[in-house]
């Protein structure tokens, strides 16, 4: 979940380097030249992989091959496509800027049509919620209201439902039997609970953010919900 944080904010600084760059290149800098120059900019998570790339270029290594080694690094299929057309351009020759500013124009859509996708998804994301607040209440009232009614049964009947039919068994054993089974109950109660929301937040994580990654978060407020609502209830 750590590595994704970290993607997502790279490839929301992602656009500003390239702008940066276009902006070099339209004041007269070759290509390498220009990413040397930006990489003094501040560009948060980007920044120390801006600088390595500026590096590279500084130590000789060919420039597609630190343009490539840039890409790799940052382990963002967004940052790879655009980096790989990048690439072609400047082998081909053509214009840098624009084909910089035709990436940045297709980032910062795709970074808003994401967002729309989130705003869109925010209800479903509260419903789910609220399913799961409803099953975690309907485990902790089974836990309290009908497993103590079993366990308070009396020998005729609670011995059915344990398998214990032969009525030579005394009193004792069968509150024995009774509690075992109560707690046999609780605990599964406990883990369809933490199950349930553990897969629930993987589902909103991938219907808001597209990624299941994105729904860790969301699984282990809710794991962590459903635990407590058992140890403290």
């Amino acid at each position: 979940y750590l590595r994704y944080l970290r993607i997502k904010k790279i490839e929301e600084k992602f656009p500003d380097f390239l702008r940066d760059v276009a902006s070099a290149i339209n004041s007269g800098m070759p290509l390498p030249k220009a990413v040397k120059h930006v990489a003094r900019n501040d560009y948060g998570v980007l920044s120390k992989y801006v600088r390595k790339f500026a590096t590279q270029i500084d130590w000789g290594v060919p420039f597609n091959k630190a343009l490539l080694n840039f890409a790799e690094a940052t382990e963002s299929r967004v940052v790879k496509r655009a980096i790989s057309a990048i690439l072609e351009t400047h082998r081909s020759g053509g214009k840098i800027a624009e084909t910089l500013v035709s990436v940045v124009k297709s980032l910062t859509e795709i970074e808003k049509l994401k967002k729309e996708r989130a705003a869109a998804v925010y209800q479903q994301i509260v419903n789910g919620y609220i399913i799961f607040f409803v099953f975690v209440g309907t485990m902790v009232a089974m836990t309290n209201f009908l497993l103590p009614s079993l366990k308070s049964m009396g020998i005729g009947s609670f011995s059915q439902i344990s398998s214990m039919s032969e009525m030579s068994y005394n009193q004792t054993l069968v509150e024995e039997q009774s509690k075992k089974l109560v707690s046999a109950f609780r605990e599964m109660f406990l883990y369809m609970t933490v199950i349930q929301g553990i897969f629930s937040g993987l589902v909103i994580g991938k219907m808001a953010e597209g990624s299941l990654t994105a729904g860790v978060k969301h699984s282990v407020i809710m794991a962590i919900i459903g635990y407590l609502a058992f140890t403290v209830l």
